[in-house]
């Protein structure tokens, strides 16, 4: 094994802030926070699904960073207590965990650090400082752009059913101000279109012309109260999007890195299957590669390590890098500072064995971690392949039918499955939202037989989605 059970004893009663618990699917990974026998609080906006991983709430409004650290200034004083470390693995949480480990002297990133790579236009402009190779691109103000009178929606609302371009009712000033700007940046069609905050894809799309990243414009817009609820952005946070260039060639990538100081400590890399265009589903992957040399490894492993070189030594933790393979090398597309989100942390597990979130509570306690075999240094202990269950259906429906046989669940070669909507259930499909319903992994001894093996399991898996009429 990697590490020795015997190297997490002396977590045993530490007392652990942990700053949002995030969504049910984020359950596996709290699990293994809860089994390592800490003492978790958690600051959340109520308290939630996870009562019986976590000692003790501190119930705070997270979007709101200064009443938040208010009231935790009030519980540290009333309480007379004290923490050993601070933990967040929730991409809508690092700001706030920025905000009260400064102030309680708890080690973590700087709040410019964190809000840097979360705001995707800061991020390539740092790289484009820094000399690092990233699509041509320019950020965008749909405000600026987008007249309230011509998206029919208003500025406001959250109704999410957008059917087709024609929905607006003229979109001619929304085109022609996106042609402007692209013709003055360089860019030319197809591009990407994309809010500056936020994750899961939301909004996201790929835009062969003027009049489609016009859709994807008011979209954004007629959407922004409920995207600020969604996210806890304030509304300069909400109303951003990045313009940039479509990526072509080679295959899109994650980079799950355990960073300690700046210093790369461990590198699993995950193949992602072709997203669905134009929203860019994610549809699962391969951990490790299936396709990419071990020089085009050494060129991702150089290139993470040229993305984290630009924040110095405050990058502690995990971090999931996004990154494209193209004819002109590979480029960065996000640097989130947290452990990747579904599958991401039992894919790591199943294929190299270490337990990434543990390793982050280490290094959170002040443990100096020696270099772990990853994708470049190590044979994985099996091979594993990933899938989204993306439901085949457009627009607004209801999940009528879902029927999951025990035995995907008893399979020795499904390691891990999460399934995280009920039949009755209201599901938005692309384009009125991106709805994945659950994920599972398969493992096998080879990239073949663990692929093969997914592709069997995915039967035991039947859903039927009826339109959910207005």
């Amino acid at each position: 094994l990697p590490i020795s059970p015997m190297s997490y004893t002396h977590m045993r009663g530490k007392r652990v802030l942990l700053v949002l618990c995030g969504s049910p699917s984020r359950r596996n990974v709290l699990e293994s926070v809860h089994a390592l026998g800490v003492s978790l609080v958690c600051v959340n906006p109520q308290v939630d699904w996870a009562s019986d991983l976590v000692d003790e709430w501190i119930v705070a409004p997270c979007d709101d960073r200064d009443a938040s650290l208010a009231i935790f200034q009030r519980y540290m004083q009333e309480s007379n207590t004290k923490f050993d470390a601070l933990l967040c693995y929730d991409e809508f949480g690092l700001p706030l965990a920025a905000i009260l480990g400064a102030w309680a002297g708890l080690p973590f990133m700087a709040l410019d650090t964190v809000e840097t790579t979360r705001d995707k236009y800061r991020f390539r402009a740092l790289c484009k400082i820094n000399k690092i190779p990233a699509p041509r691109f320019l950020h965008l103000d749909p405000t600026l752009v987008c007249d309230p009178l011509s998206c029919p929606l208003g500025t406001h609302s959250t109704l999410a059913p957008i059917a087709s371009v024609d929905f607006f009712a003229s979109m001619d000033h929304v085109a022609a101000t996106i042609e402007a700007e692209m013709t003055a940046a360089g860019i030319e069609f197809p591009i990407v279109i994309k809010p500056t905050h936020g994750a899961g894809k939301m909004c996201t799309r790929k835009a062969s012309s003027a009049r489609e990243a016009a859709e994807a414009v008011c979209m954004l817009h007629s959407r922004m109260s409920g995207y600020i609820d969604r996210w806890r952005l304030t509304h300069d946070e909400a109303r951003g999007m990045v313009i940039e260039e479509f990526l072509t060639g080679g295959p899109e990538v994650d980079a799950d890195c355990l960073i300690q100081k700046g210093k790369m400590i461990f590198m699993s890399v995950n193949e992602n299957r072709p997203a669905l265009e134009p929203w860019f589903l994610e549809l699962g992957g391969h951990v490790p590669p299936v396709s990419l040399s071990r020089g085009q490894l050494q060129d991702l492993e150089k290139l993470t390590q040229d993305v984290v070189a630009m924040f110095g030594s405050d990058i502690t933790g995990a971090i999931h890098f996004e990154a494209k393979f193209t004819p002109r090398g590979v480029y960065p597309i996000e640097l989130n500072l947290r452990l990747g989100g579904a599958e991401t942390y039992k894919m790591v597990h199943s294929a190299y064995n270490v337990d990434m979130i543990a390793e982050v509570m280490r290094m959170q306690l002040g443990d100096t971690l020696k270099p772990l075999p990853g994708t470049l240094q190590a044979a994985p202990r099996q091979f594993a392949a990933s899938t989204n269950i993306v439901p085949d259906f457009a627009g607004v429906g209801r999940l009528k039918k879902l029927v999951v046989d025990p035995a995907l669940f008893k399979d020795p070669h499904c390691p891990a499955v999460s399934i995280f909507c009920r039949e009755g259930d209201i599901i938005r499909c692309a384009p009125a939202g991106n709805a994945y319903m659950g994920w599972f992994i398969a493992v096998g001894t080879s990239p073949a037989d663990a692929e093969s093996h997914l592709q069997r399991l995915m039967g035991y898996v039947q859903y039927e989605i009826v339109p959910e009429l207005a």
